[in-house]
């Protein structure tokens, strides 16, 4: 027979309200039916059986989802930047430069919890905690360098105690090595008065945006590490110009990239309208809600040259997202009219810095400008400047262009969280499986931390948790209860026989067999079987005692060994049923009163006696003093107290026993004759033949001495 245990699974707590009362459940239960087998009792029903329950430990584990590596040319190590969370999960403001990463565990019930970090060596306020560990990480170097433009993901492994379990969590970060190299713009330009005249207009210059994530459409616009000079503001190295340099100096060789215009005739307007490289960097718009909350982008513009023989130079930077004019390589040179240096100059966007003044070198180098998130598809700086010498004037606008991919991370986050939250182990998990789930969670885990990844599917993260198989153990409980060999006894008020389990082995043998998950928390513990008593435990415990095993992960298997109670069974001799002057004297006169016979065995176990009585014939053992139901001695005695049984006698004679007056029976002296007539019909025929004193051994073996006539009615 078969019963129904109800398991509980789940992690977190939801209500529901019925009849005025509050019921908590388990969030994202799953009501399993799983069947407690019985064999071997038909429809026994146990007082006690195998249960199990799942009990979750959900936990609290938060790590920096970024960790930006301070740049390098080679791949590079260390950490600088962490964009993290607060304890309580909230992101609060986003920092461009935060040098401090949150790392918090917390278990409700853990007596003990220690964190590593795999891949890196960190420094850590706190390594080790009761039940929780919240502390900042300020530094920390990678085991293996990161180049520039790719990222790393590394784990943090917190082993922790809860209930005497050893388990283990695991969050990650990625570190992400920045892309160090500028996109931007440089332009040159040189007019002569005539050929091999005096210098009418020089003017070199360049502007650049760093910290881009990527290039899209790589060009020679862009700032490489391979020149004499650098524009590297995230490796610290921005060369500043000394005089007489042109702006090819800075890149990444003699002319590539920079826009070179030279003119002999000195009669010239120049006007330049230049685009970088077109960067890209994607936004994350749960966590970032200006640009320059984003870690490492920064603009800047430099002269590197400048040269007029009077008049004036004049330059600004500015904030030109959202601007459209002259987004286009353009060159405005010779018989221009000077309107369209005034118009793209005039054409500014929102200033971030103006200035004037005939010098070279850096005019700006700044953090990135304030600019919301929201709506911006492209991200665009620009920088001008303007120098003018009599009509030979030359204007360079440059513009930095950034594509803006928009993404909102938020339940790509929640997700991973909420997995990492549940606290599962792998040791609870079929290796395939976990593999699977594991593989997942850091995939999520390493697109939520990318800076360059808008991904944030979830569809492979949930088939993965959804497909996970929980190792499953089995519990197997057997109750040996002794009883004759080879008979049906009684277990519980059922007929249950000896061999029902394949042998005639002296016991009636009942299985409880339950499979449980791995981590189940599995109860078990002796029955109570009517007639028994728990005498000893082996195999997975020697205990006797109710069970109760927490996080269990491997098979049970216990044999309860029983005794089989004794009861003591009074012996009822009786009394003659017809009377007679002897009557008195033939009633409970043994030996033997009572006999003590153990629950499911024969009453012949037990010596159960057949007694003999002068002048009766035993007619054997019964249940009642009725004699409706005969006790042999292959009888098995079912009754779980202390009963009698009573014997039942039947008289060779009608009424009397044959002894006279001075014969000894069971001790006593008569003093009277027990004269009463045969009850043999065939002996008293004979009998009645003789009118004298008479001996005669009846068929039944009884000796018979007539003292008198004898006269028949």
């Amino acid at each position: 027979m078969t019963f129904p245990i109800i398991i509980l699974r789940g992690d977190y707590m939801f209500r529901f309200k019925r009849v005025g009362k509050v019921f908590c459940f388990l969030l994202m239960v799953s009501l399993l039916m799983t069947f407690f087998t019985k064999s071997n009792v038909g429809s026994l029903k146990a007082d006690a059986s195998v249960s199990n329950v799942h009990t979750p430990y959900p936990i609290t584990f938060y790590v920096p989802e970024t960790i930006y590596l301070t740049p390098s040319v080679n791949p590079a190590y260390e950490f600088k930047y962490f964009v993290d969370c607060n304890i309580d999960g909230s992101l609060g403001t986003a920092k461009r430069n935060d040098t401090t990463g949150t790392v918090y565990f917390y278990c409700e019930g853990a007596t003990s919890c220690s964190i590593i970090c795999n891949g890196a060596a960190v420094v850590l306020g706190q390594t080790v905690g009761t039940n929780s560990i919240n502390t900042e990480c300020t530094g920390g170097v990678l085991s293996t360098g990161v180049t520039a433009g790719t990222s790393r993901t590394i784990s943090w492994t917190v082993t922790y105690t809860v209930n005497g379990d050893t388990r283990t969590a695991t969050a990650y970060s990625v570190c992400w090595s920045p892309f160090y190299e500028p996109i931007g713009a440089a332009a040159y330009f040189h007019n002569n008065d005539g050929i091999g005249g005096d210098v009418r207009a020089l003017f070199s210059s360049l502007a650049w945006l760093s910290g881009v994530h990527s290039i899209i459409s790589p060009s020679t616009n862009q700032f490489r590490m391979t020149s004499a000079n650098y524009v590297a503001p995230l490796l610290n190295q921005l060369t500043p110009p000394s005089g007489g340099q042109d702006a090819h100096d800075w890149l990444n060789d003699t002319d590539s990239g920079v826009y070179y215009v030279s003119r002999e005739d000195g009669t010239n307007y120049q006007a330049m309208s230049l685009l970088s490289a077109l960067g890209l960097i994607t936004v994350d718009t749960s966590r970032y809600s200006n640009f320059n909350q984003i870690p490492n982008l920064s603009v800047g513009y430099m002269a590197t040259n400048t040269d007029r023989n009077d008049s004036w130079y004049k330059w600004y930077v500015s904030n030109y997202t959202g601007q459209t004019q002259y987004l286009a390589n353009e060159n405005h040179t010779n018989n221009d009219s000077n309107y369209r240096l005034n118009e793209i100059y005039n054409l500014p966007g929102i200033v971030l810095l103006s200035g004037t003044g005939v010098s070279h070198g850096i005019k700006y180098n700044a953090d990135m400008f304030s600019q919301p998130v929201a709506g911006v598809n492209q991200l665009r700086f620009k920088a001008c400047g303007y120098i003018a010498n009599d009509g030979e004037d030359c204007l360079q606008a440059f513009y930095c262009l950034v594509n803006v991919i928009q993404t909102d991370k938020s339940i790509l986050r929640e997700h991973l969280r909420y997995y990492i939250n549940l606290g599962l182990q792998a040791s609870d998990y079929t290796t395939a499986s976990w593999s699977a789930f594991s593989n997942a969670l850091v995939e999520a885990a390493t697109r939520l931390g990318d800076v360059e990844s808008s991904n944030v599917d979830l569809t492979a993260l949930n088939n993965a948790y959804n497909s996970l198989v929980k190792s499953t153990y089995t519990a197997t409980i057997t109750h040996k209860l002794p009883c004759q060999s080879g008979v049906t006894g009684l277990v519980n008020s059922i007929a249950t026989a000896d061999s029902a389990d394949g042998f005639n082995d002296g016991y009636i043998t009942i299985t409880e067999s339950l499979t449980f998950d791995s981590s189940d928390t599995v109860s078990f513990s002796p029955n109570n079987y009517t007639g028994y008593t728990i005498s000893s435990a082996t195999g997975s415990t020697t205990s006797v005692s109710a069970q109760s095993w927490q996080n269990r992960r491997s098979d049970i298997n216990v044999i309860y060994l029983y005794t089989a109670n004794q009861y003591a069974v009074a012996l009822n001799y009786g009394s003659d049923s017809v009377g007679g002057y002897g009557h008195q004297l033939y009633t409970s006169t043994y030996d033997i009163s009572s006999l003590s016979v153990r629950f499911n065995f024969t009453y012949g176990s037990g010596n159960l006696p057949e007694p003999t009585m002068t002048g009766w014939s035993f007619g054997g053992w019964y249940s009642s003093p009725g004699f409706t139901t005969r006790i042999l001695d292959t009888t098995i005695m079912t009754q779980s107290t202390p009963h009698t049984i009573y014997a039942k006698w039947a008289s060779y004679f009608s009424g009397g026993h044959g002894y006279k007056s001075g014969n000894i029976v069971n001790g006593t002296t008569l003093n009277y004759d027990d004269m009463f007539l045969i009850s043999t019909i065939t002996d008293l025929d004979r009998i009645d033949q003789y009118d004298s004193i008479y001996s005669y051994s009846t068929s039944n073996g009884f000796s018979y001495k007539q003292t008198a006539n004898l006269t028949l009615n």
